[in-house]
Order: structure tokens, then C-alpha cells, then sequence
């Protein structure tokens, strides 16, 4: 009888191997704080010039953001049989400046639901991380 096991196998990613990973997805999910507590949000997103860009309508997400700015946006995916994830570290900001909004491409980010997403929001990263995982079974 053969005995078969799980073999799990993790990598940190390199800061550009973060930024390469990001730059093949467009959904993540952006936590914020909320009082003693933290929410999470799916949003689609940009990265133009290392920056994080997404749209969002009114309502909660954007009342945390204006009251506590430091979010945590993550990303998923696969790439060469492995799955990995990066985490970004940052300060979300609502965009008032018509140039850098036009520039960043914002406006042609398409909602994935059909509110309206007037809210033009901008992560500027302080810290990026990411790991790689590759499992496999040996016999």
C-alpha cells in the first residue's frame, strides 16, 4: 500500500515579481476599516504609474476611506501552475484632480455592476508583499 503525501511549497515574491502579478488581474478586494472593525470590498482596478486606481459609488466604502484612509487591497491569482497572492499596504485617496484622472484611465475601467461609480479613488502604495504557492502529491 503506498502511502501518499502533500507537498506544499511557498515563495516570497519580489517586489517587481508583485508588481508583474498585479498588473495580469483586474478584481481584488480592498479592506478598510470601519470603527473596531475591518470590511472588505471587491472592486475592479487599474495600476497606471505604481498607483492603485478603482471607481466606487457612494456609500459606506467611501465613508470609511474619507474617515480612516490606510487600506490593505489583495490580489489572486494563477500563473505557471501556481497560485499567488500580494498584498498592498497603502493610503486610498478620492481623486479631485480632472488631469490625473484622465491620464490614469479611471474613466474607462468599466463598473461590474451597473451603479454608478463617480468616485475616482487612488491607492498610493507604502508597502508591497507576495507569496507563491505550489502544491503537488508524491506517492
Amino acid at each position: 500500500m503506498s502511502t501518499v503525501q502533500i507537498i506544499d511549497q511557498s515563495r516570497t515574491l519580489t517586489a517587481d515579481e508583485c508588481r508583474d502579478r498585479l498588473a495580469t488581474s483586474d478584481v481584488g478586494r480592498l479592506a478598510v476599516l470601519r470603527h473596531d472593525d475591518i470590511d472588505i470590498f471587491p472592486v475592479n482596478f487599474l495600476i497606471w504609474n505604481e498607483l492603485l486606481y478603482f471607481r466606487s459609488g457612494p456609500g459606506a466604502k467611501m465613508v470609511e476611506l474619507t474617515r480612516s484612509p490606510r487600506v490593505a487591497f489583495e490580489v489572486e491569482g494563477t500563473a505557471h501552475g501556481c497560485r499567488w497572492s500580494v498584498l498592498v499596504n497603502g493610503i486610498a485617496q478620492r481623486l479631485s484632480d480632472d488631469s490625473e484622472i484622465e491620464a490614469s484611465g479611471i474613466q474607462r475601467l468599466l463598473p461590474t455592476d451597473k451603479s454608478d461609480k463617480w468616485n475616482y479613488v487612488r491607492i498610493t502604495p507604502h508597502a508591497i508583499s507576495g507569496r507563491e504557492f505550489t502544491s503537488g502529491l508524491q506517492t
